[in-house]
């Protein structure tokens, strides 16, 4: 099959690399620059072009966010001034780029339909290769990883732990189950797809994916009105658990993290999500209202010397938080409490597949500590794209 080169538009490229753009998230060249941000600055350069073109009119939940920033920087100019911190410069151009990227580039060339088309293909390979690893794990022991600092017991195809393959692959999930994509694709195709990416994450042993994937699941057994195919599927989920309980350590894994998650201790699980709240409790009052600002985490914990009882030895002075306890750390209670009104502004405003994308985001920010990456933004990028879409439905029946 040719491919006819008038058929490749600006927006078709920057779709496939946009596509593209979380899945390199994890690969670094030379250890301290991430490819994935070649990718990044030609998208935020292109899409800075489209002002040119046209006038920009911001929704109102672009405007909050804007106020979340503001709130972000000024936070960020006191903690640097009060405690002589160096500003993060490398971190807030990564911030802005990111808003770039959902205030520009989603207005002016984005591509939705060839996103789509990418975005599956894409995540496809990311499961091959995962499973390419498992098996290397069955027959060997050991498996290829492709990140300097991945973990070496559990398979994440190329990234470096299992949660960053897991928050792409529920997006594909949820947005192939229902239909978010507007492609024309098999209601049969689409679960088989969303079938094969549920096992990948499973043997995975991602304990947060467990949780996505009932959410996904759920909602699309609420909603399918094939009843066979709801007792169908009821009885091989249940069988597929069985079987992995009684033959693999996959979803044994994934049980027993859940088990361990201790919040009066020292825990993985505690760490990540507790530890930014345990932070917020030991800074200034002024600060718990006003925030310490965007990447400053670890230089205040060092500044202030603050350990948290979810600390261990090799952990102290860490930036690592949940991405909604960093939230609060960034902005403080009013900042927080914007972020949350926006969440809900969305939730109402959006329709019923929509709240579907809202409800997984709102997981995502609450149990993973990525903020301000692809992982985490590319859902609310989707978010407000699907609201622009309503909005001109809504105007054309008008």
């Amino acid at each position: 099959m040719s491919i006819k080169l008038k058929n490749i538009t600006l927006p078709r490229i920057l779709a496939f690399l946009f596509a593209l753009y979380p899945c390199l998230n994890d690969m670094y060249i030379n250890g301290n620059f991430k490819i994935n941000n070649l990718i990044l600055v030609v998208l935020v350069i292109t899409s800075m072009t489209g002002v040119l073109k046209k006038k920009i009119d911001m929704s109102l939940e672009e405007k909050i966010l804007g106020i979340i920033l503001v709130i972000s920087l000024f936070s960020t100019i006191m903690s640097m001034l009060f405690y002589r911190i160096h500003f993060p410069v490398g971190y807030w151009i990564h911030l802005i780029s990111m808003i770039v990227l959902i205030v520009l580039y989603r207005r002016f060339y984005f591509d939705s339909l060839c996103y789509w088309r990418w975005m599956y293909i894409f995540v496809a390979m990311l499961c091959a290769i995962l499973f390419f690893q498992e098996f290397q794990k069955i027959a060997t022991g050991e498996f290829t990883v492709f990140v300097d600092n991945a973990q070496k017991e559990r398979v994440a195809s190329i990234f470096s732990e299992p949660t960053h393959y897991t928050l792409l692959a529920t997006i594909a999930i949820i947005s192939s189950l229902q239909k978010l994509d507007n492609l024309q694709i098999t209601d049969r195709k689409r679960v088989i797809y969303s079938i094969v990416l549920s096992f990948s994450i499973l043997i995975s042993s991602s304990s947060t994916g467990l949780v996505y994937l009932l959410f996904a699941w759920g909602v699309w057994l609420i909603h399918n009105k094939n009843v066979k195919l709801k007792i169908l599927f009821a009885i091989g989920g249940f069988a597929t658990i069985i079987f992995l309980m009684s033959r693999g350590e996959w979803l044994k894994v994934s049980i027993e993290h859940f088990r361990d998650m201790d919040f009066r201790g020292i825990t993985s699980g505690s760490f990540r999500v507790a530890r930014g709240y345990a932070i917020f409790m030991e800074i200034a009052p002024f600060q718990k209202l006003i925030g310490i600002g965007s990447g400053m985490i670890g230089g205040i914990v060092n500044t202030l010397r603050i350990v948290t009882m979810y600390d261990g030895h090799e952990n102290i002075g860490s930036n690592y938080a949940s991405a909604l306890s960093s939230i609060l750390l960034h902005t403080g209670i009013i900042g927080f409490a914007v972020f949350i009104f926006m969440i809900v502004y969305i939730f109402k405003k959006s329709d019923r597949k929509g709240r579907y994308i809202v409800v997984l985001y709102f997981l995502y920010v609450f149990s993973n500590e990525i903020i301000y990456t692809p992982q985490l933004i590319i859902p609310l990028f989707l978010i407000l794209e699907r609201l622009k879409g309503q909005t001109i439905i809504s105007r054309k029946g008008n």
